[in-house]
C-alpha cells in the first residue's frame, strides 16, 4: 500500500488506448451533499476531457466532474433518505 500512496503523491498515470488517466490528491471538495477528501483523475484524450474527483475510502464516490475547457461541472447531492 505504501508504495501506491506515494505513487499518488507524484501523480500516477495509466494510458487506455488514446486516454490517459492520471491520479492525482484531490484535497477536500465542497458540495450540495457534503465536504468530501478526494482522488483527482485527470482523464485526457476523450471528448471532452474531463476531471474526475472520487472519495478516499472503500466506499468510493464520485463526487465532483469537472469538463475542461467548458464552463461545466457536476456535482453530487445529498441521497433520497430512505422512506419506509
Amino acid at each position: 500500500m505504501r508504495g501506491n500512496h506515494q505513487a499518488l503523491k507524484l501523480g500516477c498515470a495509466a494510458i487506455y488506448g488514446r486516454k490517459a488517466v492520471t491520479a492525482y490528491p484531490g484535497g477536500t471538495i465542497s458540495t450540495p451533499a457534503g465536504d468530501f477528501d478526494t482522488i483527482r483523475y485527470q482523464i485526457r484524450g476523450g471528448s471532452p476531457d474531463n476531471d474526475v474527483y472520487v472519495t478516499r475510502g472503500q466506499d468510493r464516490r464520485v463526487v465532483r466532474i469537472d469538463v475542461v475547457g467548458q464552463d461545466m461541472q457536476f456535482l453530487a447531492v445529498p441521497r433520497p433518505a430512505s422512506g419506509g
